[in-house]
C-alpha cells in the first residue's frame, strides 16, 4: 500500500530522534484543540504537513512527483507510529 511505502520510507530515511520529537511536540501543542492550524515541515527527502482542523497528515516525497508520491493518513495513526518509532542514534 502506498501509505505504508511512503510512511516507513519517511521513518527510515528522515525521522531521526530530533526529527521524532518536534514532530510529536507540534501534535501535542495543537492536536487536541483541532484548531486551524497547518504545519508544514521540509527534511531532507520528506515533506510532512500536518492539518489540525482535518485531522490528517499528508507525507509527499520530493523524489515523486507523481500521484504515488504523496498521501495521507489520520493524525492518530502518524502519531502512533511515530510513538513506536526507535531511530537508530
Amino acid at each position: 500500500m502506498n501509505t505504508d511505502r511512503l510512511l516507513n520510507e519517511f521513518m527510515a530515511q528522515d525521522c531521526d530522534a530530533a526529527v521524532r520529537q518536534r514532530l510529536l511536540a507540534e501534535i501535542t501543542k495543537h492536536g487536541e484543540a483541532r484548531a486551524g492550524v497547518v504545519r508544514e515541515f521540509n527534511f531532507n527527502r520528506f515533506n510532512i504537513y500536518l492539518d489540525f482542523r482535518g485531522g490528517k497528515v499528508r507525507i509527499e516525497d520530493e523524489l515523486d512527483v507523481s500521484e504515488m508520491g504523496s498521501h495521507s493518513i489520520s493524525i492518530a495513526e502518524f502519531t502512533a507510529v511515530l510513538n513506536s518509532h526507535r531511530p537508530q542514534l
